[in-house]
This record gives C-alpha cells, structure tokens and sequence, in this order.
C-alpha cells in the first residue's frame, strides 16, 4: 500500500509450526497520536511514531510475542523517579539569577525509558511467564 510515498510493507516467514510477520508502515497521524497521548496520560510521545509497526512470532496453535511502539509506551512510567541528565544540578545551579521559571510544567519522561519485553498473544492459552535460571547457549549458537 502507498500512502504520501511511503511503501508500507507486510512479509511473512514460517518455519514448521512457527510464523513470523514483520510489518513496516508510516508514521501515525496526528490525530491517532493525540488521542494515544491522551490515552496514556502523557504531555508528549515521540516526534515520530510508527504505531501499527510490528514484529511478530507465533505458533500455529496460537501463543506468541509481538514487538509494538504503542505497548512498549504503554510501560513507560510518568509518574515515578523523573530521570534527570548527570549534570542537570550544576547546570540549574548557574541558573540561578536567570530570569526562567525552575518549575516543571508537565512533568514526563521524555526520554520515554521502559521496560517493555514484547507483548504476549494467546490470551485465552493462559500463558504465565515465570522467573528461570535457564538461559541461551551462546557458545552453542557461535559453533557452526
């Protein structure tokens, strides 16, 4: 599909039972990014959001992940421990006698940092992802 230029893409790749869908569109709409913004209770996304992007691996009986902006924005917390840049201190310090007002208007995190690890299909397969001591190989996946 076309839209102001831009080839939006769809590819599908399976391998046995496993299906992975890669899909590359534009950037959302301002109106589409006002009402997530709203949404989501923050002053402010990221200049340019690819919202219906996703990457995504599924088996054929249904459970899967999928990779999205709009859920990993979902995670972003606005309201806790606002991150501040190492020298923000001394720099507001030399501030002092300026004329600029110190108070945050509408606080956020504006460098939208989250914890997002992908989000889970297959609702209705009742997945539970628990904590595990296992992890990959990778002297096995180096060897050829």
């Amino acid at each position: 599909m076309m839209i102001h230029g831009f080839q939006s893409s769809h590819q599908d790749f399976s391998f046995g039972p496993w299906k992975l869908t890669a899909s590359k569109t534009h950037i959302m709409k301002s109106a589409d990014v006002e009402k997530l913004a709203d949404e989501l209770h923050m002053p402010s996304l990221p200049e340019m959001m690819f919202g219906d992007n996703v990457l995504r691996i599924q088996h054929g009986s249904g459970f899967g992940i999928e990779f999205n902006a709009t859920d990993a924005l979902r995670c972003v917390n606005n309201y806790q421990g606002m991150l501040k840049v190492a020298c923000a201190e001394e720099w507001q310090e030399s501030r002092t006698e300026g004329e600029h007002s110190k108070e945050v208007i509408k606080p956020y995190d504006w460098t939208y940092t989250t914890d997002y690890k992908g989000t889970l299909l297959g609702e209705s397969l009742k997945l539970k992802v628990v904590p595990t001591t296992d992890h990959i190989d990778t002297e096995k996946l180096k060897a050829r």
